[in-house]
């Protein structure tokens, strides 16, 4: 029967009805509403976990949370499991989550961590870095060195000031690690950075130790311009030793 026409009625041209592709695009634009308030949550409830407004043992029920924010539940959730990947929270059974606390074990344990992975994404990205990538962080250190010199010797941090340098620091280690061209080695060291940010506290980033710190990076990075891998991982190992020992002085 060559000349019957099937009627498929109105479609999209490709063989799907319009009411199933408007049913997806709003799905899809529900999906993406809420991992974008999914973000939103996660960045200000990590925020307040790392600068101590939210105190360890503190207990986090996503139901005020949801409220707080004025959302359903549901990206509430999402952003809670994330915290709990960056072991900044502890999921209690049936009764929420509890921010985690630092224990000095804990923290050699991160330590010991960045220095064996630190070392191998440095030694990898002396190989792998380009000219792009080099210039990107000669740029996030020229950001760290004029919030340095705009730090008076024996002044400690605003709020403020510790927040960009908190962000400006993880920048710097993680650009670095993701130049070593392996993601998962510098997904896993942006999670130890974040679950040791809770200790740079402002009384220890006085001036001096800030002008240390700066000091510390600019020969790995130099280092890495070189393509000197072994003594990129040696200034490494011997700055996160070092930034150890800062830490756990006041401990």
């Amino acid at each position: 029967m060559s000349g019957v026409r099937t009627r498929t009625g109105a479609g999209s041209g490709d063989g799907r009805p319009k009411k199933t592709i408007r049913e997806a695009e709003a799905r899809g634009a529900e999906r993406k509403a809420s991992r974008s308030l999914t973000e939103v949550i996660y960045a200000r409830l990590r925020d307040e976990i790392i600068s101590g407004r939210l105190h360890p043992d503190e207990l986090l029920v996503e139901r005020r949370i949801a409220g707080r924010f004025g959302v359903s539940k549901t990206p509430v959730r999402e952003a809670l499991l994330r915290l709990e990947q960056d072991g900044l929270v502890e999921v209690i059974p049936r009764g929420g989550y509890l921010v985690s606390k630092v224990t000095l074990r804990e923290v050699q344990d991160i330590f010991h961590l960045r220095q064996l992975l630190e070392r191998e994404a440095v030694e990898l990205a002396a190989q792998q870095a380009g000219p792009e990538e080099i210039t990107h962080l000669q740029g996030i250190l020229k950001r760290l060195g004029d919030l340095i010199e705009a730090v008076r010797d024996g002044e400690v941090l605003s709020t403020s000031a510790l927040a960009k340098y908190r962000s400006l620091n993880r920048l710097f280690h993680v650009t670095l690690a993701r130049a070593s061209g392996n993601e998962l080695l510098a997904d896993l060291i942006d999670r130890l950075i974040v679950s040791m940010e809770r200790l740079l506290n402002r009384d220890l980033l006085t001036a001096q130790n800030l002008r240390e710190l700066e000091r510390e990076h600019l020969p790995i990075l130099q280092a890495v311009r070189q393509k000197d891998g072994s003594r990129a991982a040696a200034y490494m190992a011997e700055h996160v030793r070092r930034t150890r020992d800062r830490l756990l002085r006041p401990m």
